[in-house]
């Protein structure tokens, strides 16, 4: 499997009107984050349905803190025209609402209506339920989109989330950055997202030498970057430094609904490691590409090939840490 690599590692994503969305104390602008070549080559993955439970494996590292009144969050939802309805703050319309947005359950076969940060001890933790964009544990990069939290949609019973949105085109990177958890997980780290996905774009997003990618770190010593994302038809890990390689399978994260995400990455060592909704993606596991020690971390879209519509995805309850996170914390 391969596809034609362009590197675009000097690239900066420009950084717009972030004010609106993150408490600029000091009146200054947030730094855009370092666009990337978009990977090729690898083994191909297999097909079918995620493989295998993994229990804790030992892990690597963390990050804190955010939520905003962002510019743009609408009422309404983009996935379906659904009307806006009345938020009801009771614990078990909350429940009842997150069960039938298909939220992945917990261990009693409940979903989990408590944010995600709540009370967590995670090196970093975002929910987007409290207040503006913290700007010193995130940069925004909106380059051909936008980033704003989002009232009307939420995991997990919760509120708010983000909503990145970004034009049609190609080589596009939206999404939030963060760097406050480097050096102290320059060596690896363990990475959780609920993402949403609207499924009435998917032919068009997801089909092709297009490449979507989720989560993604970059580091420039020695310079390497990897990414967890969708290419092809199917789920992709993909690494650039000395060479440009990639692992994929022919499987979809479920659309229209929330699902869970989650990457773990020994950049030491050239490892990586993927989880749906608690499950490991076994043909997602690879060992040995070239160590880069990472400075940056992205959740959002960075996008490489011709996208010929829009494409919108939500994140929420972002998790960050030294050990496995699970998604029922």
């Amino acid at each position: 499997m391969s596809y034609t690599t362009i590197l675009r590692g000097g690239r900066l994503g420009a950084a717009v009107g972030l004010c609106g969305l993150l408490a600029c104390s000091d009146g200054s602008s947030p730094s855009a984050t370092a666009a990337h070549p978009a990977g090729s080559g690898g083994a191909a993955g297999s097909s079918g349905g995620a493989a295998g439970s993994t229990g804790g494996q030992p892990g690597v590292a963390g990050l804190s803190g955010v939520s905003g009144a962002g510019a743009g969050g609408s009422a309404t939802s983009e996935a379906d025209g659904s009307p806006p309805t009345a938020p009801d703050d009771t614990e078990d319309a909350r429940a009842d609402s997150a069960r039938d947005a298909g939220a992945p359950l917990d261990a009693s076969g409940d979903v989990a209506v408590r944010s995600g940060c709540a009370g967590a001890a995670f090196a970093l933790c975002e929910d987007f339920e409290s207040g503006p964009l913290d700007a010193k544990v995130w940069k925004l990069t909106q380059q051909k989109g936008t980033v704003t939290l989002d009232p009307s949609r939420g995991a997990r019973g919760s509120k708010t989330s983000v909503h990145i949105h970004v034009d049609p085109g190609s080589d596009t990177t939206v999404g939030l950055v963060e760097a406050k958890t480097f050096p102290a997980l320059a060596k690896g780290l363990f990475a959780r997202a609920f993402i949403y996905i609207p499924g009435a774009t998917a032919t068009s997003l997801f089909t092709g030498d297009r490449h979507s990618r989720l989560i993604y770190a970059q580091g420039a010593t020695p310079y390497g970057e990897y990414a967890l994302g969708i290419w092809n038809g199917g789920l992709i890990q993909n690494h650039y430094s000395k060479t440009d390689d990639s692992v994929d399978t022919k499987m979809l994260p479920p659309f229209d609904q929330w699902f869970c995400l989650e990457y773990q990455l020994d950049s030491a060592a050239g490892n990586v490691r993927a989880f749906l909704n608690g499950a490991e993606i076994t043909a997602l596991r690879h060992d040995g590409w070239p160590p880069s020690n990472i400075d940056t971390l992205m959740f959002g879209v960075d996008r490489y090939g011709s996208f010929p519509v829009a494409e919108d995805v939500w994140f929420d309850d972002l998790a960050v840490d030294s050990a496995r996170i699970g998604c029922d914390r």
